[in-house]
């Protein structure tokens, strides 16, 4: 089987829709194989196929015994799920830094406890708290169990952090183009499960 030159760029190129403009991580043929072992057998199967190995659609379809038209389908869902933030970010940080991340995400949430209890008890006694308390507001929307449709619409409004999206009222976030009231729900649970509050709250 003849070498692919241009894999992974141009598998990478089709999840970011355009150019994948992120530095690849040392380990990004590894990460690249663990996120597509994540897949379900047969997507994982199609995608190394028409990227990898540069398959026609009507030679994949030969194998599988399906059609020309169910191997598309398969190509774009599977494409989707790969652009998911749980999924890219593996693409983005391989891995290794993947398990690095999470580590840093426990002790975040250690914080987080620490300062939720200093918050509620500083509500009883009624004192302001320092804005250094306030760090979770620079949590960004990639470390937040958001949906590919949140978090795109988020992206596309520029809103980058909790912080960011704190910032809004909630008939400003429910003005954010293409959000749908199941996404909104969905963004204000997540705020609100980090103990934080929007501006009009």
């Amino acid at each position: 089987m003849k070498s692919n030159e241009n894999y992974p760029i141009n598998l990478l190129d089709e999840i970011a829709g355009g150019k994948w403009e992120n530095n690849l991580p040392n380990d990004i043929t590894g990460s690249l194989e663990y996120v597509l072992d994540g897949l379900p057998e047969r997507d994982g199967r199609v995608i190394r196929a028409r990227f990898r190995d540069e398959k026609s659609l009507e030679e994949i379809a030969k194998s599988e015994n399906v059609s020309r038209e169910r191997i598309r389908q398969i190509t774009v869902k599977a494409i989707k799920k790969l652009a998911h933030p749980l999924r890219r970010n593996y693409l983005i940080y391989g891995v290794k830094g993947m398990e690095n991340r999470a580590v840093q995400q426990a002790v975040s949430k250690q914080l987080y406890a620490a300062t939720k209890s200093i918050l509620d008890i500083s509500e009883i006694l009624g004192n302001a708290l320092p804005d250094s308390l306030g760090s979770l507001k620079f949590t960004e929307i990639d470390e937040l169990d958001l949906s590919v449709r949140g978090y795109s619409c988020l992206k596309r409004a520029g809103l980058n952090t909790l912080g960011d999206i704190c910032a809004l009222s909630l008939d400003e976030l429910a003005k954010v183009r293409n959000l749908g009231e199941k996404t909104f729900d969905e963004i204000v649970k997540v705020v609100h499960k980090y103990n934080l509050k929007f501006k009009d709250e």
